[in-house]
């Protein structure tokens, strides 16, 4: 399926460091034909990631404000990046915006 999207999508974008080496392939987050959000995600993009990241692991006695807002996207690129753990940025930069 993935090979399917990326016959139209910018693939360079997509071959990185990227969820689909862990085998979330491109239909794991997207519904091309009944999403109700944004960018054909289904479910919402804050719940999306919990989906198979266990929520647990990002509780403790102080949590980020993006992980309390569920905004994982602040600070991770979820299709790909040259970036460990799929951070958008280099951890500095991220950190310090």
């Amino acid at each position: 399926v993935s090979q399917t999207c990326l016959s139209c999508h910018d693939k360079p974008a997509f071959t990185k460091n990227k969820h689909g080496s862990q085998g979330a392939a491109c239909t794991g987050c997207h519904n091309a034909h009944a999403a109700k959000h944004g960018g054909l995600v289904t479910p919402e993009a804050n719940t999306l990631c919990f989906s198979c990241h266990e929520k647990s692991e990002f509780t403790a006695k102080h949590v980020h404000e993006p992980v309390t807002e569920g905004s994982c996207t602040d600070c991770h690129a979820v299709h790909a990046t040259e970036h460990a753990n799929l951070l958008a940025e280099a951890p500095t930069k991220v950190c310090l915006d």
